[in-house]
């Protein structure tokens, strides 16, 4: 194989996938030392499923980079991927493993994919150039890490929730209850408290500071997976709060998602 670029273990630490700088892979089986697997096309990227059972690696080709999720155990390819964006550099597995996402470094254009049958989920732009990507715990959340930090997207809504200050972090991972975040770059690591309350609770905090409802469309844009009653129940006319109007124009000014967490390195 000659000189090694990337080293990444399985998730239950069982495998370990060597990429060379050449772009070929080797798949060991730390236990007994066998070689499982080998793949001499050139690659751009792999990254373990959480069971470790599913290798994804992003192959070098005359026609387009393709996504080629192996079995680990046979070394066999399960099923290709085809993405529409750029080169994707970047992968990541949700916590269940059902759901593979690729971003291209160049343009921050991201792809969801369903691991079982290869098919696209749904697809955005993150904007600008991405280095590294993460699925928080709750399989929702998806960490980009981008020139102007590392912004927390909702798939279920492709909005931004939030940005965490730690500009073009090289790797970025959750802890496993999803709380806190852990950036890479220049030689140190940070940790971010990204605690983010659920969009209901957040709702509520809106309503609570500016004494008013959501309207439908409103609603709609923010909880798009909750019922018609799960707000806060006020009247959607303006209230009268400490003595003054309260309008909806200024629950557009706040944001629930802004940073307001603490770093230690």
């Amino acid at each position: 194989m000659g000189d090694v670029d990337t080293m990444v273990f399985s998730p239950d630490g069982t495998r370990l996938a060597v990429v060379g700088v050449d772009g070929t892979l080797r798949l060991w089986h730390l236990s007994t030392g066998a070689l499982r697997a080998g793949h001499d096309q050139p690659l751009r990227a792999v990254a373990f499923a959480p069971d470790g059972r599913t290798l994804a690696v992003v192959a070098i080709e005359d026609d387009g980079d393709r996504v080629t999720l192996l079995d680990t155990t046979t070394g066999r390819a399960q099923r290709t991927i085809e993405p529409g964006a750029r080169s994707p550099l970047s992968l990541a597995f949700s916590p269940d493993g059902r759901t593979l996402a690729t971003v291209s470094t160049g343009n921050g254009a991201m792809e969801t994919w369903d691991t079982r049958t290869g098919s696209l989920q749904d697809k955005f732009t993150a904007g600008g150039a991405v280095s590294a990507a993460a699925f928080g715990s709750d399989g929702r959340t998806l960490a980009l890490s981008g020139e102007r930090g590392v912004h927390l997207w909702d798939l279920a809504t492709d909005r931004r929730r939030l940005t965490v200050p730690a500009r073009a972090a090289a790797a970025v991972a959750f802890s496993p209850d999803g709380r806190t975040l852990a950036t890479a770059m220049d030689g140190s690591v940070a940790l971010w408290n990204v605690d983010l309350p659920d969009p209901a609770r957040a709702i509520r905090t809106v309503c609570d500071a500016v004494a008013t409802a959501l309207t439908p469309q409103e609603r709609s844009r923010h909880l798009p997976d909750r019922s018609a009653d799960s707000g806060c129940g006020y009247s959607l006319n303006r209230t009268v709060r400490n003595g003054r109007r309260q309008s909806r124009r200024a629950a557009r000014h706040y944001d629930p998602w802004a940073w307001t967490g603490s770093s230690a390195s």
